[in-house]
Formats: structure tokens, sequence, C-alpha cells
């Protein structure tokens, strides 16, 4: 309907082409360039690999699957919605910018900036629309959707159900996800160190009212950074800036723990701060020599606040290595014990473990459901078994364990 409004398909992409956008090969080596395919192609992939490889969202997504290969198909069955949303997205920005930006528009004078002036038609059918007074292009979308089809019923309900039910879906997961995670690996250790190393007393109730409430205050806390975001640029700048300046670090120490047996807890907190630190810095620096007018840093601001903000997580994320793994190689001549400690192999890529090493085993399940555990585990249910059921144990090179009332 957007793209019959706009004049048609053939008029959109040529609109299109004709300012510009639908130059997929801008190869400029400048960093401060706003898009290009160097800034897309690898800043990109450092935005997405900070997204879909170490976020905890996306972590614990891939450990509800029973095999690494089921988490890897996870990851592929996603690729194709992910290409058709984005290529949607980038198609609506097309006909929007061919809708209120024709050659009929710039010809005529905008009688009022919230309406249309002159809908006298051209040879083509195209007429005149003038942007709307808005105050963030983000908003433009919007406009146009209750401009245009306002008088279809139930299309502005849909419209704004859409947007929500979408924007739900991945609050709701990292809100869940930050309480999780602030409970187990920061409130639990904490319990356990005040209690002596005793079990804590507290009920699961109680458990269960503290993370609501830590779902609640992180719930509060990204309100009022929707706010402050609203200050950094559109959405698609935000987005990217807030993915650049946590994501990177966090890919960065991943990177180290990955890649490296010489680095160490302390050099790898060390390398996160120190990235963290700079990803800040760049963009409070950008916001602050923003230009009010366009909305873009100021052409004699300092080098990095005029960084395009594709290559934030790929400068934080080097920062984080280079620093993490100097600071390691720093507190391993500076502590004789840490040069003692080992690295578990199965924390490392494949490619850096002992040659004909194997991950312990541990319990899993098969694809036919059936329980699986190592012969270690076999053999000590053997001892053990009691009255309440009798083990039945298959000879098989599987070593297929069943017990009576062991589902």
């Amino acid at each position: 309907m957007g793209t019959i409004h706009a004049g048609g398909l053939a008029y959109v992409w040529q609109y299109n082409s004709e300012h510009g956008h639908t130059n997929f090969f801008e190869f400029t080596v400048s960093p401060t360039a706003r898009l290009s395919f160097w800034s897309l192609v690898i800043g990109g992939t450092f935005n997405s690999l900070s997204l879909w490889a170490v976020s905890q969202t996306a972590v614990q997504r891939f450990l509800t699957a029973k095999t690494n290969k089921e988490a890897a198909k996870s990851v592929w069955y996603n690729l194709p919605g992910n290409l058709i949303m984005f290529s949607m997205v980038c198609f609506i920005g097309m006909v929007l910018f061919a809708f209120y930006n024709n050659n009929l528009t710039e010809l005529n004078t905008a009688i009022n900036s919230t309406a249309n002036g002159s809908l006298s038609d051209t040879d083509n059918g195209i007429k005149p629309h003038y942007t709307p007074a808005y105050q963030s292009s983000d908003q433009i979308l919007v406009y146009f959707v209750s401009l245009e089809f306002g008088v279809v019923p139930g299309i502005q309900g849909l419209f704004v159900a859409c947007i929500f039910a979408g924007t739900l879906s991945t609050v709701a997961s990292g809100l869940n996800a930050l309480a999780t995670v602030t409970f187990v690996d920061i409130i639990k250790p904490w319990r356990a160190h005040r209690n002596h190393g005793n079990q804590s007393t507290q009920s699961d109730a109680q458990d269960t009212i503290l993370s609501k409430v830590l779902t609640f205050v992180y719930g509060a806390v990204c309100i009022g950074l929707a706010f402050v975001s609203s200050h950094i640029g559109t959405l698609v700048k935000s987005v990217n800036s807030v993915f650049g300046t946590v994501g990177g670090p966090l890919l960065g120490v991943f990177t180290i723990g990955i890649l490296s047996k010489r680095a160490n807890a302390g050099g790898a907190f060390i390398g996160l701060v120190a990235g963290f630190l700079l990803a800040i810095w760049i963009t409070i620096g950008a916001m602050v020599n923003k230009d009010p007018t366009t909305g873009d840093v100021l052409p004699h601001a300092f080098a990095l606040y005029r960084l395009s903000f594709m290559w934030y997580s790929c400068v934080s994320f080097l920062a984080t290595v280079s620093v993490g793994l100097l600071a390691s190689e720093i507190i391993r001549c500076s502590l004789p014990e840490e040069r003692l400690k080992t690295v578990d192999p199965s924390l490392l890529a494949t490619f850096l473990r002992p040659k004909g090493w194997q991950p312990p085993s541990t319990t899993m399940y098969s694809e036919d459901n059936h329980l699986q555990l190592s012969d270690q585990v076999t053999h000590s249910l053997l001892q053990h078994s009691d009255d309440d059921g009798q083990l039945l144990i298959q000879d098989d090179s599987d070593h297929d364990v069943a017990e009576n009332g062991l589902k």
C-alpha cells in the first residue's frame, strides 16, 4: 500500500537510485563515514557477534538446546527471518523517502508542514507529499501510517500492537536474564560468603520475590535509559551505540578466555573496564559535540568523537583484548602463582586443546530421549542401587541406563 501511494515500485527504486540510496558498494575506508561497505561488513560483524554469541539473552537460549549441534541449527534457522526482516525495514525507508521527497514536492512550496499542499496530479499520477512536523526521524513511519492509512479500520491498532509485541518479547527476556544473572552470580555467592559456606536459610518463596524485585528495578532503569538514548540520535544509531559500548568489551573478554592460554581473571577484568570506559568516552563525546540541526557530530570535533557508530563495537573490542592480554602478562610476571595455574581445555577453542583430548562425560539425552550416562556414572549407580527400584542396564556401546521410577 505504501509503495502504491509513493508512485509504484519502479518509481521508488528509481528515485532512491538517483539520490544514492541504492549504492551498496561505498568502499570508503574513512572510519568517520556514517555508513560504508566496510563499516557494515566489519563493524556489523562485531555488533552481531556481541549480540548472538556472548550476550546473556542469546546464551540462555542456546543452553536450552540438548546438543551444540541443535544450538547451531537455531542460529541458522534464524538467519532467513533476519534477512527478510532487515530487507523489509530497508525497503520501508526507501518508500518513505520517495513518498515525502518526490520531484513534485520539491517544486511546490508546502502550505503547512503537517498537511499536503497542492495535490495536483502529475502525468504519472504522483502527488506532492510534505514531511510532517516531527521531533525525531523515527516518528516518520508512525505519521505515515496514521495520515495515509488511518481511514482503514483497525490498521492503526494493529500497527501499535505489532510494535509493542516485538518490544515486549525482547525486553522481557532481557529483564529476566539480568535478574537471573544478578541473583545467581552476585547475590547467592555473597550469601555463601556471609554464611561462611553454609547453606542459605532463604526459602524459594523469598528468592522468587527478590527476583521479581530485581526485574522491576531493571525495568525502571531501562525506562530511564530510554530518555537518555533519545539524546544519542536516531534509533539505529542509539542501538548500535549501546551494543558497541556494552557488547564490544563483553565480546573481548570471551575472546581472551577462548583464544589465550596465558590470560587470567585480573587481566580480563582490567581489559573489560578499559574497553567499556573507552566506549563510554566516545559515546558521550559524540553526544556533547553533536550539531543540533543535523544531529551529526561537528566536523571540528576530536577524531574519536567523529567515529561512525558502526565501529564502536570493533574499537571497544580491540581495546579490551589488547589491554586484557597486556595486563594478564604483567600479572603473570608479578604473581608467581598465576604462572602455575592450568587452563581447563574445555574452555579453549577446539584448535587450542591438546591433541587427543576428550571432554569429560556428562549426562545428556539421546535423540530418542533416553537418558545417557557415562561409564563412571553407570558404575556408581550399580553400586548404590536401593530398594526403590531396580536398575536395568543394556550392555551396548551407548551404555543406556534406565531406572524404574527415574525418567
